[in-house]
């Protein structure tokens, strides 16, 4: 039986996660992805504050990670969390 684990993603996974999403979305689609993940990953302003991967008998098979957002034009400062790649 395999042992399934969600834990915080560390800079070690980084090679397993850019493997999920191109896996999860294809060549070109997920390169995108994961080139978008790495930036918000490296960007003050998304304030990434819970980056997950899922494993399944040791090995890395899902990856979610959760930022905040601005919403621009709004009548009042609204902010939100985002929750991506799903």
């Amino acid at each position: 039986m395999d042992t399934h684990l969600v834990r915080e993603a560390s800079e070690s996974d980084w090679q397993a996660i850019s493997a999920v999403l191109l896996q999860a979305f294809g060549h070109e689609e997920g390169q995108e992805i994961a080139d978008l993940v790495a930036d918000l990953l490296n960007d003050p302003s998304a304030s990434p504050w819970l980056s997950l991967v899922a494993e399944e008998g040791g090995q890395v098979v899902g990856y979610i990670l959760f930022t905040t957002a601005a919403v621009e034009d709004a009548p009042r400062a609204v902010s939100a969390a985002i929750l991506a790649p799903l």
